[in-house]
């Protein structure tokens, strides 16, 4: 005699699953502080990402402003890193969450964090284009995004609209 169950399904985990998750890395208009461009406190370090970003060689530098700053793209090399890195935590985090080990909101926030991370990795290992024989002098090294380190105490994450998560943050 065959006997068939039905199964209602899961409910719970339905829920859990599909509970969307907004995840945004890097600098947001509102996070103001010293510019690391032009050392003007209210300067927005998503203009600073752009302009780094963007940069064809126009912007000038130096006394004269003879000095030609290069395109130094740290946030598409950082993207790049990031979807991926975002996919494998999210797989291993939907895993967790079948499990009901974790909820989507620390699947996202642990892929925020990873994010930020990332960024500030980028900004420390960029030494291409380099800086100029003076900057270098100036600096004591070659670390063409890294002046005041702001860039990278900024590099932050919002999950579903909330607040920035900065790297040492644990929600």
């Amino acid at each position: 005699m065959k006997v068939k169950v039905k199964r209602k399904p899961n409910q719970n985990l339905r829920k859990r699953l599909t509970k969307k998750i907004n995840v945004k890395v890097g600098y947001f208009a509102e996070d103001k502080g010293k510019s690391p461009i032009d050392n003007e406190e209210g300067s927005s370090f998503d203009m600073v990402a752009l302009v780094n970003t963007l940069n064809d060689g126009t912007n000038s530098a130096g006394r004269n402003k003879r000095v030609k700053i290069p395109a130094r793209p740290f946030m598409d090399i950082s993207a790049i890193k990031i979807r991926k890195q975002a996919l494998d935590t999210a797989i291993t985090g939907i895993r967790a969450v079948v499990r009901e080990e974790k909820t989507m909101r620390e699947v996202g926030n642990q892929i925020g964090r990873d994010g930020a991370s990332t960024i500030k990795a980028v900004i420390r290992d960029t030494v291409s284009p380099s800086n100029s024989p003076v900057t270098v002098w100036l600096k004591g090294k070659n670390d063409p995004l890294v002046d005041t380190g702001e860039m990278q105490k900024r590099a932050g994450a919002k999950v579903n609209g909330g607040k920035t998560m900065k790297l040492g943050d644990k929600s």
